[in-house]
Formats: C-alpha cells, structure tokens, sequence
C-alpha cells in the first residue's frame, strides 16, 4: 500500500467525528490531516525501504517480514538512500 492508497482507503463512506463534529474529508481537516500525512508518509517510506532492500514492492515486503535478512546491511542501503550518514552511532 502507498500513501496514496493510504489516503485513499479513507473515504470510504464511514462517518468520523472528532471533536464534536463530523469531519467530512479527513485529509483535509487541519488537526486530524497532519495525522493522515504522517501514517501516508510512513506507508511511502516503507514501501521504499523494502525496494531498496529486496528490489520489489509488496511481494518484497513479505519477504522482508518473513525471511531472515542482514538488518545491518538493510539499513546502511536505507541510510544512503536517505542520504544520511552513519558514523556509527548506535540509537
């Protein structure tokens, strides 16, 4: 799933509230689309992760959640492609 597709899946003609109101269109609400961007992102970014570490989309995906894989390998390739250095500093 992309972000996109995150977004997307949304309207699907469930009624939210959120503070006393019914929201019509959740991206664009100010509080609660801020909250719709960063999950989308996040379904961006884990998309691009899994490509970079396996080459593919969603049938790489499972295979990086179900087989074994060099974690530390796995994240100097997202680190680069992120463009971020790791001096090796441990989180």
């Amino acid at each position: 799933m992309t972000g996109a597709d995150y977004k997307a899946s949304l309207n699907d003609g469930q009624a939210t509230y959120f503070d006393g109101r019914k929201i019509g269109d959740l991206v664009s609400e100010p509080v609660l689309g801020l909250t719709v961007t960063v999950v989308a992102e996040g379904y961006d970014r884990w998309r691009a992760v899994t490509n970079i570490q396996t080459g593919g989309g969603l049938y790489a995906q499972r295979i990086v959640t179900r087989k074994h894989y060099d974690l530390d390998a796995a994240k100097r390739r997202a680190l680069g492609a992120a463009g971020i250095e790791n001096n090796g500093a441990q989180r």
